[in-house]
């Protein structure tokens, strides 16, 4: 019995030592940083918790540091009140970089409604003017909002957005001939009992695409810079958020949301 007692120690020791020079080896590769599937093939490199990092590193995307500009940050809107802007949308001409036309809410007014406004830079950001697009009124829609902004291919820039209250929302489309300093006409690119929200339009193919939601996700097509709309076509019933894209061949698609989830469609 004893003889057996001694072959289990010395077995349980073994193993033991098996685990210890495992443990050991496991412990060597953490402290070098990394643990590579194959050595000459870095991209099946994995990195360790906590290596350290090279001197000239960088994070992709950036870890957060301030993004170094050639001038400091600008304000946009030169509205030194209290009321609320917001809602900002971008836009950036194809054919010139250092054109851009932001559209955005605001509540600066200062006669009880919100209206929507443009904001245009031609050097890069550096100075902004602001102008107005809801030229064209209907006495029962005050409030306008949900702005976006496209530029089309022969330099016009397209202003939508949604103008409703006390009456439900009806999406109506600005058109600006000088980069958007002002707006020469607006047209009413849904009806007045279309309850349209949340407006996203697009220029591709010499073609306005316009999705907007109101139960449904919905699209128009205008071939003709937005003087006249197609009649709306139901993408999915329930999508909602529409963001627009158009590819290298000219192909439209739309990202939305549904069900709490993100889809890609027609």
């Amino acid at each position: 019995m004893q003889k057996y007692r001694t072959l289990v120690s010395v077995g349980l020791v073994a193993v033991l030592g098996v685990v210890a020079a495992m443990a050991l080896m496991v412990g060597h590769a953490g402290s070098s940083g990394a643990v590579a599937s194959r050595s000459s093939d870095s991209d099946l490199t994995v990195p360790s918790a906590n290596m350290p990092l090279s001197a000239n590193w960088k994070a992709q995307p950036a870890s957060g540091s301030a993004v170094q500009l050639a001038w400091p940050n600008v304000k946009v809107n030169t509205d030194s009140g209290t009321e609320a802007q917001n809602e900002p949308f971008v836009a950036v001409d194809p054919s010139n970089a250092m054109h851009l036309v932001v559209g955005a809410n605001s509540w600066s007014v200062g006669n009880g409604h919100f209206e929507v406004f443009a904001y245009v830079t031609f050097n890069g950001g550096k100075s902004w003017t602001a102008s107005q697009p809801y030229i064209n009124r209907n006495a029962s829609r005050i409030n306008a909002a949900d702005p976006t902004v496209a530029f089309g291919a022969n330099g016009s820039v397209y202003f939508a957005f949604v103008a409703m209250t006390p009456a439900q929302g009806a999406v109506a489309v600005s058109r600006s001939l000088d980069g958007g300093l002002t707006w020469s006409s607006q047209n009413w690119a849904t009806s007045f009992t279309s309850a349209a929200d949340k407006p996203a339009i697009l220029s591709a193919n010499g073609n306005l695409y316009l999705y907007y939601q109101n139960g449904s996700l919905n699209s128009l097509v205008s071939a003709d810079n937005g003087a006249s709309w197609g009649n709306a076509s139901v993408v999915e019933a329930g999508g909602r958020n529409a963001s627009p894209v158009v590819d290298a061949k000219g192909n439209v698609s739309v990202f939305y949301n549904t069900n709490n989830s993100i889809r890609l469609g027609p």
